[in-house]
């Protein structure tokens, strides 16, 4: 059974002018996980793309120290 309190949606605010979906997945990534400490974190974690949404999760684990906590707790598929 689906857990529908637990889906978010993000208006994108990037700084960016353009189009960038990296830019647009490391702003969710760091607003569903950084912004709430204390929200419950999912099961599984899906990342559906390539080398390029690979390399913002790398960022991600190099600039914030708190990614490596919370994805050390996540199954990744």
């Amino acid at each position: 059974m689906p857990y529908f309190k637990g889906y978010r949606r993000y208006k994108i605010s990037s700084k960016v002018k353009q189009q960038d979906d990296y830019a647009a997945l490391k702003e969710v990534l760091i607003r569903r996980f950084l912004s709430d400490k204390e929200a419950t974190l999912p099961d599984i974690f899906i990342l559906d793309g390539g080398k390029g949404q690979l390399h913002v999760i790398k960022e991600l684990l190099e600039e914030e120290p708190a990614f490596q906590e919370i994805f050390d707790k996540v199954v990744f598929v």
